[in-house]
């Protein structure tokens, strides 16, 4: 479903002017990103839509969770659903 940025393995999709798309769950720690897609009904009612700008700010393969920013507001989101979440 999504494409994976193979120039920075260890920080996802941000090589520069790199394009492609990667999961919520595979972007690394201090990364900014734009939702391109999300398939999560619970995300999509905290207000996670496409096109809205996250930050993360927690993300540990060990943890069962992933911590997130989206303006002002800060979300812990499953694994699972961040990995239903498309993100550039």
């Amino acid at each position: 479903m999504f494409g994976r940025c193979f120039r920075r393995r260890n920080r996802g999709c941000r090589a520069a002017g790199c394009r492609c798309a990667c999961r919520l769950s595979e972007l690394g720690q201090d990364t900014s990103a734009v939702i391109l897609s999300n398939h999560d009904k619970q995300t999509l009612e905290m207000g996670m839509f496409p096109g809205v700008a996250i930050r993360i700010l927690k993300n540990h393969p060990s943890n069962p969770s992933v911590v997130v920013a989206a303006g002002d507001s800060r979300y812990i989101i499953s694994r699972q659903a961040a990995m239903q979440i498309g993100v550039r």
